[in-house]
């Protein structure tokens, strides 16, 4: 096929070549143009005031097993993880063993929603969006834990800056060469729905919008702050 094109670059002459050289410019930029940086569920997050009860209480509800997936070195937290089908994970989030209780998570008997992580494959392009649409935000700032085999994971993260919007959405980006914690384990659930009631229902639509997501199973209602998460287990649909 290119020795034809040659061919036919030859006998057009060096005018037509540049003509279609400009034409595959165009066409390059014009889907460079059309890209969309798509956002969708990443990891859902559960806060319990030990991480052993934790474990216990989502596989005696669920008959899912959780793995240890390591320490935030640069918080006072801890979790275990269970993928989802989809390229998503629970995550089940406390305090490092050490610090025994943390004031934050004292509430936290029971497995409680805290929060849900967005993706992004360009955590940068985001940032410029939420700027252009006026969101004040702390800038992507550098994530990383240590798993239990030693392995070091990095990721970005982009937070909105208001002070009740801890259950809302956050962002993270995770480099193309990091093995995503939802590969660690063959899924065996999957996520039925999520549901969140939010003062800030317009401006979090106003971001889906902007990048043209739709996110399934996801549910945003006006109202006073809360999260319910809902699983197909083994033991069939779970609600946190």
């Amino acid at each position: 096929m290119m020795l034809m094109l040659n061919r036919i670059l030859k006998i057009l002459g060096t005018h037509m070549n540049l003509i279609l050289i400009t034409g595959i410019v165009s066409m390059a930029c014009t889907l460079r143009h059309d890209h969309k940086n798509t956002l969708q569920i990443d990891h859902v997050i559960l806060a319990i005031y030990d991480l052993e009860s934790g474990i216990r209480q989502f596989e005696e509800k669920t008959g899912l097993k959780l793995v240890y997936s390591g320490i935030h070195p640069n918080s006072d937290t801890q979790n275990a993880i269970v993928p989802l089908e989809g390229g998503m994970y629970v995550e089940i989030l406390a305090p490092k063993n050490s610090l025994g209780m943390v004031e934050y998570f004292q509430g936290f008997r029971e497995l409680k929603p805290i929060g849900f992580a967005i993706s992004t494959p360009d955590i940068h392009e985001l940032e410029r969006a939420m700027d252009s649409l006026q969101f004040d935000t702390n800038g992507s700032q550098s994530g990383e834990r240590t798993t239990e085999k030693g392995e070091n994971l990095k990721w970005k993260l982009l937070m909105i800056k208001k002070p009740d919007l801890n259950i809302n959405p956050f962002f993270i980006s995770w480099p193309d060469d990091a093995r995503h914690p939802s590969s660690n384990q063959h899924p065996k659930c999957n996520l039925e729905g999520l549901k969140l009631n939010t003062l800030y229902k317009a401006e979090i639509n106003q971001i889906l919008k902007k990048f043209d997501s739709k996110i399934e199973n996801l549910t945003i209602s006006e109202g006073e702050q809360s999260l319910a998460i809902v699983i197909n287990t083994p033991k069939g649909k779970i609600a946190f």
